[in-house]
């Protein structure tokens, strides 16, 4: 806007300052002479104000976006993947709107060949470079951060027209005034190389070899977890077996316990019956005067053998029984302790199971994260070309026409415009080691390319 501003109030100062000259000069006199047809002066120069380019100066939509995806295509950029915009897209439609009338499009120099006939040439060029900047990692030292610094990628562009031309100027009754028409043919060239600098795809390949030494590490502690682990589930199992077989040996013991006592009632039967026979036979004995012999006598020995036996039998199933309750106990402490085996040796699986989850987690993760690193390396650096670039080419053929007021001697403004434009377009983008991407465009523009021009002829 401030340029606007600028351009308009030289206008009307220049325009003020020819109006208050026109009212002290005689019209006979010619105030404008040095633009007159009848003039001897034979050169121009001429400063061209509005946009002549006609090409989106800004090239980055020429240069190649690689890709190690065979999928991702090369080419201008697009609503998706496969597809480009057309590249009219990227011509520009200048008019008077458009703002561009306060930016120097170049210098025209115009020779006069006749009064009437001149031919003309412009100029124009636009270089711009921007250097590259490498990449810095930042940096956490305890608790205070040393941060990095971005990378910049490093481009250079020039962007340049040249037009030839020629005009026939009418003759007209107001001096001040030249009018003229004719023909122009324009040749206009960009190019855009591109560098990568030194990028956080880099910096991540660098760290891939310590990310995967720590994966490396990770994954050790994680099998020797698992070696633990498989250690601990196999003690398990070793336990529950020695525990099914303790319960085996118990109810073994206690059957042959539950046996023992009641052979022992059995026998404790027996021997109170043989003391109740004895007694009777003694009591019998006894009875018939205690004889040495005779029936009574023989009854009495056979009851306290009788006795004497059962007493004996009965010893031994006592015996027996406390014998079996000794096993017994014996396998209950066997059944126990291996119950309490088979708990602890379930809990250390548990943890070692635990463990080697975990370890594993971890393990997984930083290979996980070591693989990322090469492969975005791989991706975006190893198979990337570091140098990219494009250019487009517009060749162009005008009917020009326009007019020029006198300011003072020799100085003019003009205005010039053209009512036809033919433009034919080529852009390429242009791979390093692929094939050259190639676009062309052909347009057809009225009343278009519209220039703002201050000069002056000598």
């Amino acid at each position: 806007m401030t340029k606007r501003l600028v351009v308009v109030a030289a206008l009307m100062t220049l325009g003020s300052g020819a109006m208050a000259q026109d009212e002290g000069t005689s019209s006979g006199g010619g105030f404008f002479s040095g633009l007159s047809l009848n003039t001897n002066n034979k050169y121009q120069i001429s400063l061209l104000l509005g946009n002549q380019v006609m090409f989106d100066q800004n090239l980055t939509y020429l240069t190649p976006k690689y890709s190690n995806n065979a999928a991702d295509a090369i080419g201008l950029p697009g609503p998706k993947n496969s597809q480009s915009y057309s590249p009219l897209t990227y011509i520009r439609f200048n008019d008077l709107g458009s703002g561009d009338l306060v930016n120097m499009a170049g210098v025209q120099f115009t020779y006069f060949l006749t009064d009437a006939i001149d031919i003309n040439a412009s100029f124009g060029m636009d270089l711009r470079s921007t250097p590259k900047k490498d990449f810095i990692e930042g940096e956490q030292i305890k608790d205070m951060a040393v941060q990095g610094q971005k990378w910049i990628e490093g481009q250079f562009q020039n962007n340049w027209l040249l037009t030839l031309g020629g005009n026939y100027h009418f003759t007209v009754s107001n001096e001040k005034i030249d009018m003229y028409a004719g023909l122009q043919f324009g040749y206009q060239h960009g190019h855009i190389n591109t560098y990568t600098p030194y990028t956080d795809a880099d910096a991540a390949y660098l760290m891939f070899s310590a990310l995967e030494e720590k994966a490396n590490t990770l994954a050790t502690a994680a099998s020797a977890c698992q070696t633990a682990m498989e250690t601990a589930k196999s003690a398990w199992n070793s336990a529950q077996a020695n525990q099914e077989a303790a319960k085996n040996a118990y109810d073994y013991a206690d059957e042959y316990y539950q046996t023992a006592v009641q052979t022992t009632e059995s026998r404790l039967t027996d021997k109170i019956k043989a003391e109740t026979d004895f007694t009777n036979a003694n009591a019998e004995w006894e009875a018939a005067g205690s004889p040495t012999e005779g029936k009574e006598y023989r009854a009495k020995e056979v009851a306290a053998v009788m006795q004497s036996y059962a007493n004996d039998k009965y010893d031994d199933a006592v015996a027996a029984q406390k014998q079996a309750a000794a096993e017994r106990e014996a396998a209950q402490t066997s059944w126990d302790d291996a119950q309490k085996a088979v708990t602890n040796t379930y809990n250390t699986y548990n943890t070692a199971n635990s463990k080697y989850t975990s370890a594993q987690s971890s393990a997984d993760a930083a290979r996980k994260t070591a693989e990322s690193a090469k492969a975005n390396y791989e991706g975006t650096v190893l198979y990337t070309p570091r140098i990219g670039s494009g250019q487009i080419v517009c060749f162009t053929s005008s009917i020009t026409a326009g007019v020029n007021y006198a300011l003072s001697d020799g100085l003019f403004l003009g205005l010039e415009f053209s009512p036809y434009t033919f433009t034919y377009t080529s852009l390429s983008v242009c791979p390093k080691d692929n094939q050259v991407y190639k676009a062309t465009a052909y347009a057809n523009r009225f009343f278009a390319n519209t220039l703002l021009k201050i000069g002056f002829r000598f």
